[in-house]
């Protein structure tokens, strides 16, 4: 990381750059229309008429790999303009432990796992299944080198690949937090906070369902939250806590849905929820007119965006209610 310290001054250009290019952004009227189209075809015409590429041509698996694209270009523009890079890089490092995820379970399993690789990480996917595969990681980020050769070691000696992503989801929330310290933004900062607690309480919500007991759920919380992991470990009580713990945060309506889900109710809403309680924050991003928030803001819409246009067109495609694919929807950015 470069140690040299930017002010909001510096991101004028592509905050400015960015707040026009902000029409392609999807808000609740193109939602509705793509919902309501007559056909896919009219879906994807109605995505043309705001700038974004042309899908009628493309099955489900060409709908992935045309938005994957839009990802990655998205990324490696930003990285030629943006005075930090770390700031892109807090949002692609999560990729490259994605990768290292299925190249590490391939292998225990035997199989390949070259078709779910993402390209929008820091590194190629063929970098990081290199140096898993000859135990050297000197050319990879050393705290995902190190996370993997931990995740490997416990999956060879527990046979468990929730412990195994375990390690790695710490890795990659602690790589987070130091690059949010590093760019010394408050609105970065408790970006990552507000994660870390929404992966905290999905795991308070998932240990529940499956009872384990308080010393698991210790275990399997992260540091870095708004929440101290012993003490919620230690108030949920085997869900019942659940609201109470995070009813001081953020996620407090979240909790009460995760309470519900916890014995034994729905969790598509619950999940819906924790993912637009960080929409929600990451709206705050528009009242700062230049600065690493713009710049954070707008990542976080076009990733929103990515997601809300595959539950759309691969639903069409595959044939399911408006209704089934509407409930699956996040809130938009605008």
């Amino acid at each position: 990381m470069s140690d040299k310290k930017h002010q909001d001054i510096d991101y004028l250009f592509l905050s400015t750059m960015l707040k026009a290019r902000s029409a392609a952004f999807i808000n609740e009227e193109v939602t509705e229309r793509m919902l309501t189209a007559e056909s896919y075809e009219e879906a994807t015409a109605i995505l043309a008429e705001i700038g974004w590429p042309d899908f009628s041509e493309a099955d489900s698996k060409g709908v992935d790999a045309l938005l994957s694209a839009r990802r990655e270009e998205l990324f490696e523009e930003l990285a030629h303009f943006v005075p930090d890079i770390e700031l892109v890089d807090l949002y692609r490092l999560r990729y490259d432990y994605h990768n290292a995820k299925a190249i590490i379970k391939a292998e225990a399993m035997g199989t390949s796992a070259d078709g779910i690789y993402s390209n929008a990480g820091r590194v190629e996917p063929k970098k990081i299944k290199e140096a898993f595969l000859t135990e050297d990681y000197r050319f990879i980020p050393s705290e995902l080198g190190k996370a993997m050769s931990k995740a490997r070691d416990m999956l060879a000696k527990s046979e468990n690949p929730q412990l195994s992503d375990f390690i790695l989801d710490e890795a990659c929330y602690t790589e987070m937090s130091k690059i949010a310290e590093k760019l010394d933004s408050r609105f970065v900062k408790d970006y990552v906070k507000l994660c870390i607690d929404s992966a905290n309480l999905r795991s308070c919500v998932r240990s529940c369902r499956m009872n384990k007991d308080t010393e698991f759920l210790r275990g399997v919380l992260l540091a870095g939250g708004s929440l101290d992991r012993n003490h919620l470990a230690a108030s949920i009580g085997g869900g019942d806590g659940i609201a109470s713990a995070f009813a001081g945060t953020a996620l407090r309506e979240a909790a009460v849905l995760g309470q519900e889900a916890a014995r034994g109710g729905r969790l598509t809403a619950f999940e819906l929820k924790c993912d637009n309680t960080i929409i929600r924050y990451m709206r705050n991003a528009r009242m700062h007119g230049f600065g690493p928030e713009s710049v954070a803001g707008y990542i976080g819409a076009a990733e929103n965006d990515i997601t809300s246009v595959r539950i759309i067109l691969t639903g069409i495609l595959s044939g399911l209610s408006v209704e089934h694919i509407r409930e699956r929807l996040r809130d938009n950015y605008v």
